[in-house]
């Protein structure tokens, strides 16, 4: 997989993954409701708590969220580890 920096972010922490994932539903005029809809056995509740950071979501939602909103997830290792 070819991955283009300038299309690339570098997300430090949960709360930043979650802010961004907010703001790129907001950008594809998604609703709460219909961004749960598009993540299978979400639902819109959860979508809430995990966006205002109330609850952290299991790993399995982290990825089904990115799919629903058009992500990749990646790990990239960091220089020196």
């Amino acid at each position: 997989m070819i991955i283009h920096p300038e299309k690339a972010y570098l997300i430090s922490g949960y709360q930043q993954l979650m802010a961004h994932f907010d703001h790129a539903r907001e950008d594809q005029g998604l609703t709460r409701q219909q961004l749960a809809d598009e993540t299978p056995g979400v639902s819109r509740s959860q979508v809430v708590e995990w966006l205002n950071g109330k609850h952290e979501s299991r790993g399995s939602n982290l990825f089904a969220l990115a799919n629903a909103l058009g992500y990749d997830l990646a790990l990239i290792p960091r220089e020196g580890a």
